[in-house]
């Protein structure tokens, strides 16, 4: 009984998760964003992309 009600709690609380972090990427200010896309693409052990070269002035 306790470990099928712990596996519960903790499936809600990993679709809770997901959908917070998919909210904040989608939805959230440009910096949050990011940080959001940065960590599914960590969640799905995927690389970064390069970063944008700074062109000089």
């Amino acid at each position: 009984m306790l470990d099928s009600l712990l596996g519960e709690i903790i499936a809600i609380a990993e679709v809770l998760m997901a959908i917070t972090v998919i909210a904040v990427a989608l939805f959230g200010s440009k910096i949050l964003s990011e940080r959001a896309f940065r960590l599914l693409r960590w969640f799905g052990n995927r690389a970064e992309p390069p970063a944008p070269e700074l062109k000089a002035r």
